[in-house]
């Protein structure tokens, strides 16, 4: 419905005006810009629920700006892109989705690769986890509290725990 569009993109909007005020980055991040120069590697994890709070970018740069950093739509009303995430609204609230996203995971944050409106819209409805298809992507710099986390992950495959210093 293009009415909840236009409330998503309002708080788009809001979100976008903020980050800028505050010097911060507008838009989600991008995974292939953070890999830039570094070896990875990458393994499958497999289908399961992620937590929604979790995910802050896309793969590559091709949906960056048509997200704010809280993944509401920027994309003006008369869109395609709006015509298409109210689509996919109107699926949600009537059928519910049930194919996965396919995200990757890189040091306990996810990035999107398929369905970025998805995403956009569930965090619009407020869900709390999504189903996603998982990718864990390393590289070869050290991060001992990521190792931590993975060690813990192997004994108990659960996203919601996050380390500190």
């Amino acid at each position: 419905m293009l009415d909840d569009y236009l409330k998503a993109k309002k708080l788009a909007d809001k979100a976008f005006h903020q980050a800028v005020l505050h010097g911060q980055f507008p838009y989600i991040s991008c995974l292939d810009e953070i890999l830039t120069g570094k070896s990875v590697s990458e393994k499958r994890i497999g289908i399961m629920d992620i937590p929604v709070h979790l995910t802050t970018g896309a793969v590559t740069q091709g949906r960056r700006k048509a997200f704010a950093y809280n993944y509401m739509p920027l994309s003006d009303r008369d869109s395609e892109f709006a015509y298409k995430w109210s689509h996919v609204y109107d699926i949600q609230t009537s059928e519910g989705i049930s194919d996965p996203l396919k995200v990757y995971e890189y040091k306990h944050r996810f990035y999107v690769q398929e369905g970025n409106k998805r995403l956009s819209v569930f965090r619009y409805l407020g869900m709390l986890s999504v189903s996603a298809e998982v990718y864990r992507v390393t590289d070869s710099e050290e991060d001992s509290l990521y190792n931590e986390f993975l060690s813990f992950y192997r004994c108990v495959p659960l996203y919601e725990i996050d380390f500190s210093v």
